[in-house]
């Protein structure tokens, strides 16, 4: 379930590649449009949907990769997903 959390970032990323593709080659240009709002309101209802499905007070972590480490301090990319976001 943590990894969905990824996917938030990457849907619009993808979206906006797509949707220069598109814009780029012989399609209509209207497709592009479209093809960019679905990916934002599909990074919005997967949002919702594991904001929704947290407990009260409870933290969802995806733990991506340790970017800096030095003895005890660590800096890692992580995505967090709590009742203040």
């Amino acid at each position: 379930m943590e990894k969905l959390l990824f996917l938030i970032p990457l849907l619009p990323l993808a979206g906006a590649a797509l949707s220069g593709a598109i814009h780029a080659g012989l399609a209509p240009k209207k497709s592009a449009g479209v093809v960019a709002n679905l990916a934002v309101w599909g990074a919005f209802a997967l949002a919702l949907s594991l904001f929704l499905g947290l407990d009260p007070g409870g933290v969802m972590i995806a733990r991506g990769f340790t970017w800096i480490q030095a003895g005890s301090f660590r800096a890692a990319f992580d995505l967090r997903l709590d009742s203040l976001s």
